[in-house]
């Protein structure tokens, strides 16, 4: 586990001399002693029985004093668990230590910590006396008795965790394998020094926050609460010590822990008992039966209404799902009062003689959710209500603050929903839903605050709309053969008009310097709108979209909003196969690219206007279907729009910065941020790569692509790297719309980033710096060079390296190139991290990608995430580029 340890830098040490461990209980010295015994000769004095190895000398601990060999050791070790014995020890151990220059570690849990403790140990001062105090030390192994330990047999025992009283008792966590690391760390550095060193959490947790740690790694666990009295410590904390961990990372650690139930015995049920039969008379039984009656009345009107409730909660949903989101916010509040009657008589009148007042109370305060969660509904979909009827442009009534009000109140229900997600208090069926809708729910909580601005309740708002083919990929997301404005004002669409890009270069009166690329390579000689996502950040694509525009047609904006043929593809999967009356065409996603094609290319002459017309008749004819179709699920379309989020198949760029940037930090924009903090001892990598077809045809529809990156951490803690990539060109002479792949090919690589070797086909190839001065390249008579051109370039903080490529028709090819990165770590530390983001291009599908990190063999890889597999010196992992990645593995030594 990775932790800030600013304190703690082992050497190489090494001493020849046995090391003393003194530990009457056993748990953490035995535990030392097998992390130490590969390296030293350990005299392990102790009361707790462990098995027999060559380097390990166990002296048992049975008597008061307990027998220590008089040796000379280089390291000593004691532990203190309250044993007054030990402190009468210690000055010989100190006179021992002192005679011998040993080093001296006194041992001692928070639990145990006292200002006496402290006071007695001052008189004992020995100048390389080290006093370690620990927290709570928690393993899946070990039985300490603390409430971490106590949390985790509970957790794995009965799939619950009892928490005392309000839950507000303090706790210092560290798990057995971090004090270790702690412990070598600071027993073999290069510093002798004494004084206290701290291990565990400089800001202690609460008993309910590590409860909800549990919760958060095991969404099964549950949590309750008990009024029985627990020891309430108070820890002495002495003033001056060295914390060993600016923060500590709980989770991390009891991710190594499985706290899933295991207790699958089934509980036998009570004996029956039979009671002697009494002879009742028929006025007795009258009133018997009056009396059940009466007992059973209010449990009966209670399942009904809360039967009621139930069936109103889920009809609501399916009524959303379909769009009727006022009939869905109407069942929402029947659902809401059925419960509200349920809980109100289940309360007041369910008979204690029958029901056990605790089953009562958890049956009560079910009830009581169920009405917070249908009264989340209703106020949700309310508000969706409204965002329909601006949609239908039925909303002309709707004023700028009913729309803040319903989004006000969505922010206050999804609120509501997080503090009942962080108090286990959902029903399961609920949380499902909500699980589904996670991402749509987190990009909307993140950005709703900015909906009046970009809607147009704050005044009318005009969007440049870029209709991106990425069958002809570039890095932005694909040639714009087709734009749009876009008018909105209060939430409605006042102007959306469909034009030919052409239309608007052809306007185009002064001269605008293209890209290095394009120029050389695309024969550009002028930069139009056509051109203009060339760059590999889209908000400096977008910016330079806008200021072409404007030139050419006098158009000003406030934002660029992109989509590609996946997006409108992903549209269609939802909402069906749409009619195009205007071309008698039936179109859906499987047909949509071939069709578009055809009608914008088949007979194409410059002034022709069937590209638009047909774009313009597709939009039209799919907004209608939205409005008209009722069988459209809600829900799937969620998913399609977030699926086209999550792959850059839509992005967005505005001109305020304020908004730019949450949609930046939500990854909404397709920019190169990144947000990660710089951390001790971590390497940052970051890879991405970028096409640029400038072949004027549109072969990536033929092209397959894989990448590979094969990471290498030295022994001298650097890094170097080789990344491949493989091109399979399947269009054909006969190929509608292929060709050669033309492509002008980037690396984005951290900035600092060195390049040693190119290869094509596993062949070196012989490069230079690209020229890139046009009044060079382009002079008469220019000839080339014949080594390859590499032009580097910056981009939002990452170096940036480019090529030309060619894939011609059916063939393959891999280019692999290899490079060192600036980023290193210190191998002397007993822990490092590797953290890699890898950046997928707008406008791609599902590219393979393979990853792989060899790694220094005195360290082991920890916690590592799903699908990564160690090999022993290497990891690997096998995934797709759909969108972004992250991966992080973090190392110890062995």
């Amino acid at each position: 586990m990775k932790q800030d340890r600013p304190h703690l830098i082992a050497s190489e040490e090494n001493n020849s001399l046995p090391i003393l461990i003194i530990d009457k209980k056993g748990i953490i010295g035995t535990a030392l002693a097998n992390k130490l015994k590969d390296q030293f000769l350990v005299v392990l004095v102790s009361g707790k029985q462990l098995e027999f190895h060559n380097n390990i000398v166990h002296i048992p601990y049975r008597k008061k004093i307990p027998v220590i060999p008089d040796n000379s050791y280089s390291h000593i070790f004691v532990f203190y668990h309250g044993e007054e014995e030990i402190l009468e020890i210690l000055l010989p151990l100190i006179k021992k230590a002192n005679e011998t220059a040993a080093r001296l570690f006194f041992f001692a849990s928070l639990i145990n910590s006292s200002e006496q403790l402290f006071r007695r140990l001052s008189n004992h001062a020995y100048h390389r006396t080290k006093v370690v105090l620990y927290g709570e030390v928690f393993d899946e192994k070990i039985q300490n008795p603390n409430m971490v330990n106590l949390f985790i047999h509970q957790a794995r025992t009965y799939g619950r965790v009892v928490i005392p009283n309000e839950g507000i008792g303090k706790l210092y966590p560290i798990y057995l394998e971090d004090l270790l690391i702690v412990i070598v760390a600071a027993s073999f550095s290069m510093e002798a020094k004494g004084g206290n060193l701290f291990v565990f959490p400089r800001h202690p947790f609460t008993e309910i926050t590590v409860a909800r740690v549990f919760q958060k790694i095991n969404p099964d666990l549950k949590i309750d609460f008990s009024k029985r009295r627990i020891r309430n410590y108070n820890y002495y904390i002495p003033a001056v010590g060295d914390y060993a961990f600016t923060n500590y990372n709980l989770e991390e650690g009891l991710k190594k822990i499985n706290i899933s139930s295991s207790n699958t015995a089934s509980f036998a049920p009570e004996k029956s008992i039979s009671l002697p039969r009494q002879k009742i008379n028929y006025n007795k039984k009258f009133f018997l039966l009056l009396l059940v009656a009466l007992l059973l009345l209010p449990i009966l009107f209670v399942l009904l209404t809360a039967g009621a409730g139930a069936s109103f909660v889920s009809q609501s949903i399916k009524q959303a799902e379909k769009g009727n989101f006022q009939s869905a916010s109407r069942l929402g509040t029947y659902g809401s009062v059925a419960f509200n009657a349920a809980s109100a008589i289940g309360g007041a009148y369910l008979p204690g003689e029958i029901i056990a007042k605790e089953a009562k109370d958890k049956f009560v305060g079910n009830l009581r959710t169920g009405k917070e969660v249908a009264d989340i509904e209703s106020d949700l979909f309310k508000s969706a209500s409204t965002f329909s009827d601006i949609y239908k442009n039925k909303g002309a009534n709707i004023s700028k603050e009913d729309f803040v009000r319903a989004l006000a109140n969505i922010k206050n229900n999804l609120l509501k929903i997080d503090q009942m997600k962080a108090q286990d208090q959902l029903p399961k069926d609920f949380q499902d839903k909500l699980n589904k809708e996670s991402y749509m729910l987190t990009t909307l909580e993140n950005t709703i605050d900015s909906l009046p601005q970009i809607l147009g309740f704050v005044g009318k708002k005009q969007y440049l709309v870029l209709f991106q083919n990425n069958m002809e990929l570039r890095p932005g997301g694909g040639f714009i053969g087709s734009y749009a404005i876009l008018a909105v004002e209060k939430g409605r669409i006042e102007k959306f008009e469909i034009h030919d890009v052409y239309d608007a270069d052809g306007k185009l009166k002064t001269h605008i310097e293209p890209p290095y690329g394009l120029r050389r390579y695309g024969g550009v000689s002028h930069w139009f709108l056509r051109d203009s996502n060339f760059d590999v950040d889209f908000t400096t694509n977008a910016a330079a979209a806008a200021d072409i525009l404007k030139r050419e047609t006098n158009e000003r904006v406030d934002g660029v909003i992109a989509l590609d043929t996946n997006f409108i593809k992903n549209i269609l999967e939802s909402v069906g196969p749409v009619e195009v009356v205007d071309y008698k065409e039936q179109v859906s996603a499987a047909n949509f690219y071939l069709l578009t094609q055809k009608h914008a290319e088949d007979n194409f002459f410059a002034g022709s206007t069937q590209k638009k017309d047909f774009l313009r008749s597709l939009m039209s004819s799919m907004l209608s279907s939205f409005s008209a179709n009722k069988d459209i699920s809600y829900i799937d379309l969620s998913k399609q729009v977030e699926k086209s989020l999550k792959e850059k198949h839509i992005l967005f760029a505005f001109a305020s910065p304020a908004l730019q940037k949450v949609f930046t930090v939500n990854s909404l924009s397709g920019a190169l941020y990144d947000a990660r903090a710089k951390k001790e001892n971590s390497i940052q990598d970051f890879l991405g790569t970028s096409d640029a077809n400038i072949g004027a045809n549109k072969d990536n529809y033929y092209l397959k692509r894989s990448i590979s990156q094969n990471t290498t951490i030295t022994e001298s803690g650097g890094v170097t790297e080789e990344v491949a990539i493989n091109y399979i060109n399947t269009s054909t002479k006969g190929s509608v719309f292929g060709g050669d792949y033309k492509n002008y090919l980037r690396f984005i690589l951290p900035k600092g980033s060195e390049l040693k070797s190119i290869k094509i086909d596993g062949q070196d190839k012989a490069f230079i710096v690209a020229v890139t001065n046009p009044s060079q390249f382009g002079a008469s008579g220019y000839v080339p060079p014949q080594e390859l051109e590499v032009e580097t370039t910056e981009a939002g903080g990452k170096e940036v390296i480019a090529f030309l490529l060619m894939v011609p028709q059916l063939t393959s090819r891999q280019v692999t190139i290899s490079y060192t990165i600036p980023e290193s770590v210190n191998l002397n530390n007993p822990s490092f991290s590797y953290d890699l983001r890898v950046t997928k291009q707008p406008g791609t599908d599902t590219d393979p990608y393979a990853f792989s990190l060899s790694y220094p063999s005195r360290f082991k890889p920890i916690g590592l995430g799903k699908d990564i597999v160690d090999l022993g010196g290497k990891v690997t992992h096998e995934t797709n580029l759909s969108e972004d990645r992250n991966i992080r593995i973090n190392f110890s030594q062995k």
